[in-house]
């Protein structure tokens, strides 16, 4: 094995470095050298600021559930998980976090200082605009427009529930 295939990135700077500073025109007991050569031991923590916020995406189908309840239409992902085969252990969204039935617990978080995001699309477009052309068709880019003014209205009217 050639001897220099053996270094390690520590080693080759440590030996570049060396020879680096026989040639050194630093004056006699500049520590720089050997700082640069000395192991790192310590890290600083990294802190994140103060105006940081920590945060989750989740899509309706990983937390609403009652899949089938007051007039929902499939959705793509209701199709795909109810495909014998798609999904390991047949797992659905049909029931998930129960969100839709549990919403007043979900509202209580707010006293927690939670702050709720809204999201207008997370990769769960209903069925049967998938079988009209999904979202290649052009038609759906106005649909969504009309989706998007129809979520501002519900953001507007719950005021400053969601700030975001």
């Amino acid at each position: 094995m050639n001897r220099w295939n053996s270094f390690n990135r520590r080693e080759f700077l440590s030996t570049a470095l060396g020879a680096a500073a026989s040639f050194s025109v630093l004056p006699p007991g500049h520590g720089l050298i050997s700082e640069l050569l000395e192991p790192q031991t310590r890290f600083a923590p990294f802190q994140f600021p103060g105006e940081f916020i920590w945060g989750a995406a989740t899509a309706a189908y990983q937390i609403e559930g009652a899949w089938s309840e007051d007039g929902k239409g499939e959705s793509i992902w209701d199709r795909f998980s109810h495909t014998t085969g798609k999904v390991k252990g047949a797992y659905t969204g049909d029931v998930a976090c129960d969100s839709y039935h549990r919403y007043k617990e979900d509202v209580a978080l707010l006293e927690a200082k939670i702050r709720s995001l809204c999201t207008l699309y997370h990769w769960d477009l209903p069925q049967k605009l998938e079988e009209a052309g999904g979202w290649p068709h052009r038609d759906l880019a106005a649909r969504f427009a009309d989706y998007a003014d129809y979520v501002d209205v519900t953001v507007r009217a719950l005021g400053d529930l969601i700030s975001h």
